[in-house]
């Protein structure tokens, strides 16, 4: 029964864990209520995201019998979230608006006080990777007066808030100059300047601020902030530096910077920032004034620099960090220049090329050598082509499983975990006839050949392994298994 109240792999196995050595001892009508309580919590996802549905928990829990019931509407910590989907076809928003408000009306109180994590979302915004930014759309009709002022009546009880509302909603739901003492949360498409002020002056516990498209550059007085999502917005390389500098806890943040920032930053004098540890740009010359000692995982997507290795090397070496997660583009970067990169970064455990031109050769370039990338785990190389070209099969297949043999030699290095390729075709619109599965023998291996025995072994090890090929208008195949969906709500840094 609990198996079928969990999606998500974790909170399945602490669940099942958790009530297989409650039946091992005692029968479950045995058990204190305090007990099946906490196998109850264990059962929702462990995001904190839950998405109703009569057969997922917590619904579920309270279908199965009286005592069940009983136990889960005394357990306010499985109704303290929901995530809603609002319906992209506008004939049924009145409709789901009546149901989501009886919905909430019901849900909501069984939290007794407990802190909400709420969310509002359309059911066709799950995005494929490839596709950088979903799309997004306001819902002035597809949410009614009636439900918003319901949630505002718990404004002061809402701790998590993830929605994509226009500024008129959101301050339906949020009053201006009320004081939202529990608020860690917010994730929102954007707000001008007076909201915003308003957010951070009335949420003094805010922690994880987050905006889908635009955030607005002014100078802020908080500095509660630890993750920051600019969304969109392009910072200048002076507004970049004056952020670091006034969020002293910033932890974790996400922006891009504007084009032609060079000649600024000669004024640009560096500031060590002792907190942050997770940083996610488009561009990598900021970091030629920047000293970020704490630093272990970095983004780059999108870099036009001439000199990406330098400025990366340069500033591991000026914070003294030691990165073990790194995501850039190499674009045309000859071998003998990666190999030299890689091996100035001995901590690495996670690594994404984002753009190369030849696969086959970055695979060997960051695969083949036993002396560095000791510690890596995780792999993904994504390129662009025009033209259709294969995998180098049996070159990927010695590569592996020369690394495995090596993760279990007498000196042994990290285990690969994962491993995913991705090639993005760039699809012409003269080609009319064209389809993926012309292209789907790229990532395919032959039955036959004994490098799809290797990548079996491997899989059946338990390495995850995905070769996609996708196309700009967001098709894909993929091989061995199919590519899963994302969700733009949850935590995708």
């Amino acid at each position: 029964m609990v198996q079928d109240t969990v999606s998500d792999p974790e909170s399945l196995a602490a669940g099942l864990t958790a009530l297989d050595l409650a039946s091992n001892t005692v029968h479950e009508s045995d058990l204190p209520p305090e007990i099946i309580s906490d196998i109850f919590i264990l059962c929702l996802p462990v995001h904190g995201r839950v998405k109703p549905a009569p057969g997922t928990a917590p619904l579920l829990l309270a279908q199965i019998c009286r005592r069940w019931r009983e136990i889960a509407l005394d357990t306010r910590q499985i109704w303290c979230s929901i995530y809603l989907e609002i319906p992209r076809e506008s004939s049924r928003w009145d409709t789901y608006s009546q149901t989501a408000l009886r919905l909430l009306q019901t849900w909501i109180p069984r939290a007794k006080g407990y802190p909400l994590s709420l969310g509002l979302d359309r059911d066709h915004l799950l995005y494929r990777p490839e596709r950088r930014v979903p799309r997004i759309q306001y819902h002035e009709k597809g949410i009614s007066t009636q439900l918003l002022h319901f949630l505002s009546t718990y404004a002061m009880q809402i701790s998590r808030f993830e929605a994509r509302v226009s500024d008129s909603q959101f301050d339906q739901i949020f009053p201006p100059n009320t004081w939202f003492p529990l608020q860690q949360s917010l994730h929102i498409p954007r707000c001008d300047e007076t909201r915003l002020w308003n957010i951070l002056h009335n949420s003094s516990s805010l922690r994880d601020l987050r905006f889908y498209r635009y955030m607005p550059q002014y100078r802020y007085s908080l500095i509660t902030i630890t993750t920051l999502d600019a969304g969109n917005t392009d910072f200048s390389a002076g507004y970049f530096f004056y952020m670091l500098n006034q969020f002293v806890d910033l932890q974790r943040l996400k922006c891009a910077i504007s084009n032609n920032q060079r000649k600024a930053l000669i004024w640009i004098t560096p500031t060590p920032h002792q907190q942050l540890a997770v940083l996610k740009l488009n561009k990598s010359n900021v970091l030629a004034k920047a000293v970020l000692p704490n630093l272990h995982d970095l983004q780059i997507t999108d870099d036009d620099s001439e000199s990406p290795f330098r400025e990366i090397l340069s500033l591991v070496t000026r914070s003294s960090c030691a990165l073990s997660s790194l995501g850039m583009c190499i674009g045309d970067a000859t071998s003998s220049e990666f190999y030299d990169f890689l091996a100035a970064l001995p901590a690495l455990e996670s690594l994404d090329i984002q753009d190369c031109d030849n696969i086959d050769q970055t695979l060997n370039t960051i695969l083949r050598p036993l002396t560095h990338l000791r510690r890596l785990t995780s792999l993904s190389v994504r390129a662009g082509f025009l033209s259709p070209s294969s995998l180098d099969f049996e070159l990927l297949s010695v590569l592996l499983r020369t690394r495995d043999q090596a993760a279990k030699g007498a000196h042994p290095i990290a285990k690969l975990q994962s491993l995913h390729i991705t090639m993005t075709f760039r699809r012409r619109i003269v080609d009319e006839q064209w389809s993926l599965d012309d292209y789907r023998h790229l990532i395919t291996p032959r039955e036959s050949a004994s490098d799809a025995e290797v990548f079996k072994t491997l899989v059946a090890n338990s390495l995850d392994l995905l070769f996609t090929v996708n196309s700009t208008d967001g098709e894909h195949i993929s091989w061995p298994k199919p590519l899963g969906m994302i969700d733009p709500l949850g935590d995708k840094w």
